[in-house]
């Protein structure tokens, strides 16, 4: 079995000097603030749209999947994408995908942690986060420190993508936060940045702890075990793999995916002997 490089336990600064030597050809796409943004809207959309189309297929017809399989069967294709194309899930864990060689196995959670911190590491250095205003601002109960923090902090918190602002003595709202995290952990990620900014100072934080907090962001936005997926999420995420830098590894250093090749599972099943 093919695996990327083995690593051990490593703090994401560490991990920072590690090059993917799978996508070392490969160059990142440079994007915009605005780019990405807009990039990712199109992607949920088309995701949207083909994810309904593809099941009013299936329960309305006995017609195959073609669009799928016709990826996977089309070498041209596969030659472009090293990851190949998703076949679907494993036990809510794992992506299953067909590349030239064989069997692909991709993390999810691992694999999407990465791509969501490279991308704020790059809106953060060029200090152009792209911003989502909450509809309905999220409260939460907070201490005089905290509270404190935020008002002290403003400039910090505007440039991590946050905009939070104190309701009462012991209360606080989210009100706009990076676009690339989800809404749902509007209050878990307003507390660890909150946190880091208490607890090490705005200059610090932004600075020698940079990678710990965008890393920390970055878990509480990735996908989640046992959190479904389709078909065309599943093919978004290798393709982001593609080109992210480092992908091939986790921020902790692990590995985020391994091949298995054809003849290895030809070996296993004694195939030919």
């Amino acid at each position: 079995m093919k695996q990327s490089p083995s690593a051990a336990e490593a703090t994401p600064t560490e991990v920072e000097e590690t090059r993917a030597p799978y996508f070392a050809e490969q160059q990142p796409i440079r994007f915009g603030a605005a780019e990405q943004q807009a990039t990712y809207r199109v992607w949920e959309s088309q995701s949207q749209a083909l994810g309904t189309r593809t099941e009013d297929r299936v329960s309305n017809s006995d017609e195959p999947r073609c669009s799928a399989q016709s990826s996977i069967q089309n070498p041209r294709s596969q030659q472009e994408h090293p990851l190949g194309f998703a076949l679907g899930q494993l036990s809510g864990i794992y992506i299953l995908a067909q590349n030239q060689q064989g069997l692909i196995v991709v993390d999810m959670h691992a694999a999407h942690e990465r791509i969501v911190y490279e991308r704020l590491k790059t809106a953060f250095d060029a200090q152009q986060m792209p911003t989502q205003p909450l509809l309905i601002p999220v409260s939460f109960a907070a201490d005089t420190l905290d509270v404190a923090t935020v008002e002290d902090e403003q400039e910090a918190l505007l440039r991590l993508g946050f905009d939070i602002a104190p309701l009462s003595p012991t209360t606080l709202a989210v009100r706009s936060m990076p676009a690339m995290l989800k809404q749902s952990k509007a209050e878990a990620a307003a507390k660890e940045v909150l946190h880091e900014l208490r607890d090490f100072g705005a200059s610090r934080a932004l600075t020698e702890r940079r990678n710990e907090l965008l890393a920390t962001l970055a878990c509480h936005s990735a996908v989640r075990a046992n959190q479904q997926l389709s078909l065309p999420e599943m093919n978004a995420i290798l393709r982001e793999m593609e080109q992210t830098e480092r992908a091939d590894q986790c921020n902790h250093g692990r590995p985020t995916w391994f091949q298995i090749t054809v003849d290895e599972l030809d070996a296993m099943f004694m195939r030919g002997k």
